[in-house]
């Protein structure tokens, strides 16, 4: 039987072109060498979810524009159930367009529209659906996205069915009020951040184990620490785990991360023990820096199995 994940986001169209060199300025023309127009945002995780074998729903905010049947249709063929986003009237779905250089870097620029949701408006439709999951899933955009109010309803929601929250703050990070990032990193069952994003939490530089310690003292149960080419840390209260990172080129770093919290979710409720949950995690990150773009393009479960060998024959899943 699959594990049933719920993922809170609004949806999101990303626009991706690759090959860019940056910086990019005015009267600088240039041409770009690839594009993706494909579901981005929580949709990454959503649907990298779906391919690892867990089943999915996706719940928050989409525009009733001509963008927003071009983010269901994708997320439906993977079997991920969209019938409960919320539509918002004369709304525009949000749009990022994610300009990316031949080193993986890139840059967001966006357009949300008004997308945000009111604690009275929290529907009992989603209260339930939280309530019967697995674990739920919050994206780090939510606060500027789809509102503060409505993250800690959804996460009260678990709290109370006693179910596992997972929540990536990603870059995001350092325009979240301190107040109210704290408040996630200690209501969250699982936290994932980088390096840098661990630095702006606790407010300081330190070695990645400290760094990991100090977040996890906030009161989640799991922290993933994530070092890029340097490869990843798991630590709980009792152990650490140690993943170095896997060389292979890197095409873009769009929704990497968004993956790899796929793969710890789905990790985490199949209950593998820290290191074996690294690796796959680790895998999941290197299967997806190789493509381009992020959502339809994400890492497919062979690919991650590919990546996984490496690291160790006795992991499979």
């Amino acid at each position: 039987m699959k594990h049933h994940v719920v993922c809170l986001g609004n949806a999101v169209i990303d626009m991706s072109f690759g090959g860019m060199q940056f910086p990019i300025l005015a009267n600088e023309h240039q041409m770009f060498d690839s594009r993706l127009i494909t579901p981005g945002g929580m949709a990454n995780t959503a649907i990298c979810a779906a391919r690892l074998g867990l089943e999915v729903t996706s719940l928050g905010n989409i525009g009733d524009d001509n963008l927003a049947d071009l983010w269901r249709a994708p997320l439906l063929a993977e079997g991920i159930a969209v019938g409960d986003m919320m539509v918002l009237p004369n709304q525009p779905t949000t749009l990022s367009m994610v300009l990316s250089e031949q080193s993986g870097d890139h840059v967001f620029v966006g357009h949300r529209g008004d997308m945000l949701l009111s604690a009275d408006k929290f529907p009992d439709r989603w209260k339930s659906l939280i309530q019967v999951a697995d674990a739920l899933c919050i994206d780090g955009w939510n606060y500027l996205s789809i509102g503060p109010d409505v993250n800690l309803i959804a996460i009260e929601i678990a709290k109370n069915a006693d179910i596992p929250i997972f929540y990536d703050p990603g870059p995001w990070i350092s325009q979240i009020p301190a107040s109210w990032r704290n408040i996630m990193l200690a209501e969250c069952t699982v936290i994932l951040l980088t390096q840098d994003e661990a630095e702006i939490a606790v407010g300081e530089s330190l070695p990645p184990e400290q760094l990991a310690q100090r977040i996890r003292q906030l009161g989640a149960e799991l922290v993933v620490l994530k070092q890029g080419a340097k490869g990843m840390l798991g630590h709980t209260e009792t152990e650490n785990a140690l993943q170095p990172g896997l060389k292979v080129p890197v095409r873009d770093l769009t929704g990497a991360g968004d993956s790899v919290l796929a793969a710890v979710m789905f990790s985490y409720l199949e209950k593998h023990d820290l290191p074996k949950m690294i690796a796959i995690a680790n895998a999941t990150g290197a299967a997806s820096v190789q493509k381009f773009g992020a959502g339809v393009n994400g890492p497919h479960k062979a690919e991650v199995l590919a990546e996984l060998s490496k690291i160790d024959g006795r992991y499979y899943f």
